[in-house]
């Protein structure tokens, strides 16, 4: 059975290898980015299917989590998960 892949789009650097190395632990193939078009590019490239979606909501790259979390989840068929923007939690 091939490991669950998760698109983890984070702009912050060490809170991508956080993250990452935290779904890597816990048995995921993690495909990182740290910006919105790239994550979006991956999608429309992407055959595989993929399990899961963690995203921060404020990125660069001219969209951000809430455009990107639609996007995979109509591709692919499945759930997203999301990661709110620090920031905006008070």
């Amino acid at each position: 059975m091939p490991e669950p892949i998760i698109l983890l789009v984070e702009d912050e650097p060490l809170v991508l290898l956080v993250a990452q190395d935290a779904l890597e632990a816990g048995g995921y193939t993690v495909l990182p980015v740290q910006v919105a078009s790239e994550a979006l590019s991956l999608l429309d490239s992407r055959h595989t299917e993929l399990s899961g979606l963690v995203t921060d909501i404020r990125l660069p790259g001219g969209a951000d989590g809430w455009e990107i979390a639609p996007t995979c989840s109509g591709a692919q068929g499945g759930p997203a998960d999301r990661l709110h923007d620090r920031r905006q939690c008070g």
